[in-house]
């Protein structure tokens, strides 16, 4: 059986967000799995157009904007950083750029922020590598905004 991925990307569109998600062949079988994010969208009434595609391990954005037929420019990623005083951050960014940890250190007001290691994702955010959403995380990250 192949690995089960869920990889939600945000895509802005002119009339609609796009939900770009992964499944396995065995979960594109059975109804259709709504994440937090489709569930928090819907909620408010934000139209969204929702893709799936397969996939049998762990690939990049761009693999996946290519697979799409997507612009680079209109996906993005999600990262999750944490800092030295043990708090969490999350990041979206274009998925063709590379987060600038000293700026995004700054940007939050801490000295440093450094990536979370991968086997920690699921621990610190409820998701698996490649599937970290920031709208509707699964667990409670903090909004620097708030």
């Amino acid at each position: 059986m192949k690995n089960k991925f869920f990889t939600c990307k945000f895509v802005p569109s002119a009339q609609s967000l796009q939900v770009v998600e992964s499944v396995s062949s065995f979960m594109a079988k059975q109804k259709e799995v709504k994440t937090n994010a489709m569930r928090i969208l819907e909620s408010l009434k934000i139209p969204y157009t929702h893709h799936t595609y397969e996939c049998e391990e762990f690939v990049d954005g761009l693999q996946i904007a290519d697979k799409l037929s997507l612009p680079y420019e209109q996906v993005y990623k999600t990262l999750v950083t944490v800092s030295n005083s043990k708090n969490y951050f999350v990041f979206v960014i274009p998925i063709a750029a590379e987060l600038d940890l000293k700026k995004a250190a700054k940007s939050v007001g801490e000295k440093s922020v450094e990536m979370i290691h991968v086997k920690d994702i699921n621990a610190i955010t409820g998701y698996i590598r490649g599937g970290c959403t920031a709208i509707g995380m699964k667990k409670a990250v903090r909004d620097q905004n708030r």
